[in-house]
């Protein structure tokens, strides 16, 4: 693929820099959106990639959890339009120059002093909590209300990136059974343990950080969030991922591996989001402008354990959480 888009370069008259550019903006891209792309992909492998630009576009307009800039987005999405010229996937082409076209429209607006979201609020937070616990006041709760409830729910709760769209129920006998045999790989759970009394827990081996952190094992203590999983649970399949339809068996082929599965569901929860926080309280984000409240009113109001303990929760140190949010608002990051 590299000598490729270097002898399109050659071709176009293309200065280095913008071919370098291309390169590492193309591996990226990628990678975000599949996790594991091959060193050198074959041109069929290229263009069936291509061919799923909406799944391209996503991790681009999500890149940095939605917070890359518009110019950034605009670079990325032409280094994509070369590669398409390149493999000639003139739909492909044709779908990012629409999507060029809308990025420079609100680059326009933002020039204006248009379009700028305002930093979400705690006040902002609540009424989306309280805009999805509405849907469960009717006589007949349906599935869909509980889920999307508690899904909101682990994200107003805990500072988790968007491992939180990875999750699979699991029995802690099937988990057991699986950590034995040296099997959980990369995969998150939400384990349900004891027969009678329930109680949950939430364990990520695959995220950001895991080389360096592990397992993160956090036991579910918010009472109002056991209940849901009691009453959600049973609504959805054994051993079946929290958020989506289907098993792992029916839902994904044989030839995906865990980290697309997991990108393309990463991409599902940023979508989800996004799409929530409009239609309940008119507001453009993300699930990282929910954490950063979440973590904002930590270090002003927590203890330190609080604060470490929210800081395992998101899988980094405690000096990190400090220096990215505490530190903005007065606040010493080493007390």
């Amino acid at each position: 693929m590299n000598k490729l888009i270097e002898e399109y370069f050659v071709k176009i008259n293309g200065t280095v820099s913008s071919r370098d550019q291309c390169i590492q903006q193309v591996r990226q891209v990628l990678q975000s959106a599949y996790d594991e792309v091959p060193s050198e992909p074959s041109f069929k492998e290229m263009k069936l990639m291509l061919l799923d630009y909406e799944h391209i576009w996503k991790a681009i307009d999500t890149y940095k959890d939605g917070k890359a800039s518009i110019n950034t987005k605009l670079s990325y999405t032409n280094s994509m339009i070369h590669l398409c010229r390149i493999f000639k996937v003139q739909g492909t082409e044709q779908f990012f120059k629409g999507k060029v076209s809308g990025l420079k429209s609100d680059r326009e607006l933002v020039k204006h002093g248009e379009g700028i979201p305002e930093k979400i609020s705690r006040e902002q937070v609540n009424e989306y909590i309280k805009y999805y616990k509405n849907l469960l006041s009717v006589p007949k709760v349906s599935a869909t209300a509980l889920k999307d409830y508690l899904r909101v729910k682990i994200i107003t709760t805990y500072p988790f990136r968007l491992e939180t769209g990875t999750l699979e129920a699991i029995s802690s006998a099937d988990h057991a059974e699986l950590k034995e045999s040296g099997n959980l790989g990369i995969r998150n759970f939400l384990i349900t343990e004891g027969e009678a009394e329930k109680s949950y827990i939430f364990e990520f081996n695959g995220y950001k950080t895991a080389k360096l952190y592990k397992t993160r094992s956090i036991p579910i203590e918010e009472p109002e969030i056991i209940e849901l999983m009691s009453k959600y649970l049973p609504t959805i399949g054994e051993n079946d991922f929290l958020f989506h339809k289907g098993s792992r068996t029916n839902e994904y082929s044989a030839d995906m591996t865990e980290a697309k599965i997991q990108a393309k569901q990463r991409n599902n929860l940023t979508s989800w989001v996004k799409k929530s926080l409009k239609k309940s309280i008119n507001y453009d984000g993300s699930v990282t402008d929910i954490t950063k409240v979440l973590i904002t009113e930590i270090w002003d109001n927590g203890t330190t354990e609080d604060r470490m303990k929210f800081a395992m929760w998101r899988g980094h140190d405690v000096s990190t959480a400090a220096n990215m949010y505490a530190s903005r608002n007065g606040v010493d990051p080493k007390q």
